[in-house]
């Protein structure tokens, strides 16, 4: 696939072999590209669709489906960020996103143009907060929870279960509703 051969000569030298990548039922493109990044890859058995478990010293994020056009560069950012121990948030976001402990539904399509900068974000929210249970979901591979959710627009939040909100607001405003919604558990 020339997108793959496209993004490996991005990513040049960039390496992950710090990172375990629990796999399943993921294109045989994308598990070559994971193996070019040295990643350790282990495969989950019990899976209906397409998952991608991000893990170094505990588990980072979680996604269904398998990132590919926009939502692939910022999946890639985020590997290369855990592996190095950095993210590009303030110190104020940092010490603001270790209050956050719920469960934060991201629902994304390839094509969104704001969903990879959201997901970014969110990414690395996940990254400096243990209590953040990340899960990404591709809302076209997993069209079944397009009812159950609401999932209407792209991107979208749902907060436990519970409260759903449009994805595309200020980082400051996704932040502060974590936050608050945290405090509520």
């Amino acid at each position: 696939m020339d997108y793959i051969n496209t993004v490996k000569e991005i990513l040049g030298d960039l390496s992950t072999p710090s990172l375990i990548l629990r796999v399943c039922k993921i294109s045989d493109d994308l598990l070559n590209l994971f193996d070019y990044l040295k990643s350790r890859i282990e495969v989950i058995d019990e899976c209906y669709k397409p998952v991608v478990e991000v893990v170094k010293t505990r588990k980072y994020f979680t996604y269904y489906g398998e990132p590919r056009e926009n939502e692939l560069l910022p999946f890639l950012n985020s590997l290369s960020r855990i592996e190095k121990g950095y993210t590009e948030l303030s110190e104020d976001e940092k010490a603001k996103a270790k209050q956050i402990s719920l469960n934060l539904k991201l629902f994304v399509t390839p094509t969104c143009t704001v969903c990879p900068i959201v997901a970014d974000y969110l990414y690395q929210l996940a990254q400096e907060s243990e209590g953040l249970q990340l899960e990404v979901y591709d809302i076209i591979e997993y069209d079944e929870l397009q009812e159950k959710y609401r999932v209407y627009n792209v991107p979208k939040l749902v907060i436990n279960d519970k409260l759903s909100l449009p994805g595309g607001l200020p980082k400051e405003i996704i932040l502060k509703t974590l936050i608050v919604n945290s405090l509520r558990r």
